[in-house]
């Protein structure tokens, strides 16, 4: 079931052109949107397509003269077309609050409210992670780790110890935060590898 443009027009807070009643179902690249979709023009160079799109409506700027089709004029076409695609394509939980069975966890670990850890997770010893964080399958949280609320870290991520991250961020899958780095020390005998005794720290809102 598609959302009417007045609605999108409404969450943006942009100018609604035309037929506000038009239902949006998806969107789409304007050369190639067609009935029932929504694209934008954010840049000069398309607006040469505006002319031909098949799109039910476009996100233009607010200083565009554009009629052709229902419309959202906005100060910012490309934060009105973020806003709009959370609206269309909501991110599924698939991961359910509360720990998975199979997940390890230790004792000292402090796991915050609502948060879903999943399957094969593994969180070390005086880790914490904040309330409604998700943490996908097959993740390895080392000692002392920090993770803020609102995270989503994706499966396969590995946060060796002591790393630190704040609130709202996400980590994609096969990221490694906080491995050694690279020091050595030549002498007679040798290389002698000179341990790493740092840590990682992201700020709040990063990917």
């Amino acid at each position: 079931m598609g959302i009417p443009l007045k609605k999108l027009a409404e969450i943006t807070e942009g100018e609604l052109i035309g037929d506000g009643a038009i239902t949006i179902e998806s969107a789409a690249p304007i050369e190639s949107a067609h009935t029932g979709q929504i694209t934008f023009v954010a840049n000069s160079r398309y607006e040469k397509y505006l002319s031909t799109t098949a799109a039910s409506a476009v996100v233009i700027s607010e200083k565009s003269e554009f009629r052709r089709l229902p419309a959202i004029r906005h100060s910012n076409p490309y934060l009105a077309l973020a806003i709009i695609l959370d609206e269309l394509y909501p991110m599924q939980k698939t991961v359910s609050p509360g720990v998975d069975a199979s997940a390890i966890v230790a004792p000292s670990a402090v796991i915050g409210s609502n948060s879903a850890i999943g399957a094969l997770v593994h969180i070390g010893n005086e880790s914490s992670v904040g309330d409604n964080a998700i943490i996908y399958p097959q993740t390895y949280l080392g000692h002392k780790v920090r993770v803020g609320n609102n995270c989503r870290i994706y499966p396969g991520v590995i946060i060796l110890d002591g790393t630190i991250l704040g609130n709202e961020i996400t980590i994609h899958s096969g990221t490694v935060i906080g491995s050694d780095g690279f020091g050595y020390a030549r002498h007679e005998k040798g290389i002698k590898k000179v341990k790493q005794v740092g840590w990682v720290e992201i700020g709040d809102e990063s990917e």
